[in-house]
């Protein structure tokens, strides 16, 4: 046996310690690091309904994850974080990991009120055309806020007409989503002047040296000569013309690229062609015309009361591409205008008038201006169905006004502004002067008899006391026995809450209510899906300690009565995040006409 001299030993036995201890701190900063960098995969997640997608904790190893949903109803969640959306409503996920969690808010959106665009926003070059890719189960209609900036047809195609940023809406008759457009000027780069000067779309076939404004200009009761340029139309097979509103401009009937558009009354419409060439490929090609009185001599200017995106283009048409053009404006404190070669926008400052001049070649052409700064007066946020509103504009000198409702079966609004509601829901009503969408007033249709039932229970909560021991006795209420009672008050509509003589608790009347299918949403999306009456459900474990019983389905502690334009019936008249949003399990609904 080969013996170790016992200092050598020691020693021996001190390596192996360091190397031992050594191998410990290294498994532990590699923990360490592990744990501090775990997140999980996603954050947030819209979900279409019956639709699955799988979560994971990042960097966690071997770590045991468990998952768990806010909201069953809505989205489940298995052990392997796969979430399966059931319902519409929201709900938030958390995967717990040792001590450590993290959470992802999962939105499953109402697909019967759904308008989709791919993109959200878009830069294109002046003079080109691009085509929105919208989605909805319904026909969809497209409106420009500005249609100086952009014009674009029934189809959804838009052209870039001057350079500048708008919003364009995709509407259908339950929804709306938006696109902005940015349009870079022809004087921006050299590739884009060559796009410019190639530019196939519909244009006026004008004279030289003619100043004009708005896409394509042209007066009542008079013919606009218009054509499809810079394609070959010996390789057209057939050309089909159309109109977006035939009481503007009536719809041609001829089959050439070249034609005569017959102006009918002041206003814009999209002429549009359909092209099909020899080898069977299609295009479309479209663009505004604008219908003036020839009594009105001005460009009609929008001032700051309606907001952005509301530049007026002027044009030097007829001229070479490189003529220098210098613009100048006679009234700077009324409007400012910007440069852009042959064109120049002109933003409207307060209410006044004055004239734009185009100097080149030793030529002047000018164009006089009006600014309209109207004043638009509140509107009533909330009307019951069959009954109306009137949405009132003071100040407005020069120019008429166009009223246009987002969502039909909800409200109708007539061409002086009158709304009447057709049934319950959200819509806005848009307000176009000219050509640009210059303001929006949402309107929320309440259910038959809803607006008395809000008002006698907000009286209640004015006026009576809180008590849940004496919640059913007169002048007394708790939350939900406030929403039974409001319901009394109406054709005791208080019936179809469960009970006609007792009000269930919050949680026992969301179970009735699921049991009903009367439950619409599972957790809150938005206030747009919301109609007043809704009965809203709050549920929070910590909540439920404090001011109710825990172990309710979903640990329903609190119920409270929408009552339209953001607000609840609460103390004082809440707004609707007054007790959270992120606590909303359901939103109850029982009377949906």
């Amino acid at each position: 046996m080969i013996r170790i001299k016992k200092s050598m030993k020691n020693a021996m036995v001190k390596i192996l310690t360091v190397v031992l201890v050594t191998g410990v701190i290294q498994t532990t900063n590699i923990r360490k690091a592990e744990g501090a960098n775990m997140k999980i995969s996603n954050t947030s997640v819209v979900l279409k309904k019956g639709k699955s997608k799988t979560l994971s904790i990042l960097n966690a190893g071997n770590k045991k994850v468990t998952w768990s949903t806010s909201n069953k109803f809505a989205v489940t969640v298995n052990a392997k974080g796969t979430l399966k959306a059931k319902k519409y409503g929201h709900t938030k996920i958390t995967a717990k990991v040792g001590k450590q969690y993290f959470t992802c808010n999962v939105k499953v959106p109402d697909s019967s009120k759904e308008v989709t665009i791919k993109e959200s926003e878009v830069t294109i070059a002046e003079g080109t055309v691009y085509q929105i890719n919208a989605k909805s189960k319904y026909a969809i209609s497209y409106q420009a806020k500005n249609g100086d900036v952009v014009s674009v047809s029934n189809t959804g195609l838009v052209s870039a007409n001057n350079p500048g940023t708008t919003t364009i809406y995709a509407k259908s008759k339950k929804g709306c989503d938006k696109l902005k457009v940015n349009v870079i000027g022809k004087n921006s780069d050299k590739s884009t002047l060559e796009a410019v000067k190639k530019l196939q779309t519909i244009r006026a076939v004008s004279s030289n040296d003619v100043v004009s404004y708005n896409s394509i200009k042209c007066q009542i009761n008079k013919d606009v000569k218009v054509t499809v340029a810079n394609i070959d139309s010996k390789n057209v097979k057939s050309v089909t013309w159309t109109t977006s509103d035939e009481k503007v401009i009536k719809q041609p009937s001829s089959d050439k690229t070249t034609v005569n558009a017959k102006a009918v009354t002041t206003g814009t419409a999209t002429l549009t062609a359909y092209i099909v060439y020899n080898d069977g490929t299609q295009k479309v090609y479209c663009n505004n015309i604008n219908v003036e009185d020839p009594n009105e001599t001005k460009v009609v200017v929008l001032g700051p009361n309606v907001g952005g995106e509301r530049e007026r283009y002027v044009e030097l048409i007829g001229v070479d591409e490189g003529t220098q053009v210098k613009w100048s404006n006679s009234n700077a404190n009324i409007a400012s205008i910007k440069s852009y070669g042959t064109k120049a926008a002109i933003i409207g400052k307060k209410t006044g008038s004055g004239t734009v001049t185009a100097t080149y070649d030793g030529k002047t052409q000018v164009v006089n201006y009006v600014v309209e700064n109207p004043t638009f007066k509140k509107n009533k946020a909330v009307i019951a169905k069959k009954k109306t509103t009137k949405i009132k504009v003071s100040n407005l000198l020069y120019s008429s006004l166009k009223f246009s409702s987002r969502n039909t079966s909800v409200a109708k609004v007539t061409k002086n502004g009158k709304i009447t509601g057709k049934a319950p829901g959200v819509t806005y009503i848009d307000v176009t002067i000219g050509n640009v969408l210059c303001k929006t007033y949402r309107v929320e249709v309440a259910p038959t008899g809803m607006k008395t039932i809000i008002k006698n229970a907000q009286y209640m909560v004015d006026h009576w006391k809180y008590s849940q021991g004496r919640r059913m006795q007169y002048g007394y209420y708790d939350c939900s026995a406030l929403v039974w009672k409001g319901y009394r008050t109406y054709k005791k509509y208080h019936k179809k809450l469960g009970s006609s003589v007792y009000a269930l608790p919050a949680g026992d009347l969301f179970d009735y209510l699921k049991k009903k299918k009367k439950i619409v949403y599972y957790g809150f999306t938005d206030v747009d899906d919301l109609q007043p009456g809704d009965i809203l459900f709050y549920g929070d474990y910590q909540n439920a300690v404090r001011y109710s019983t825990p172990g309710r389905t979903l640990n329903i502690y609190h119920a409270a009565l929408y009552a339209g334009n953001g607000k609840v019936v609460e103390k004082g008249g809440q707004t609707l995040n007054y007790n959270g949003t992120q606590f909303i399990v359901g939103v109850g609904r029982v009377v949906k006409k």
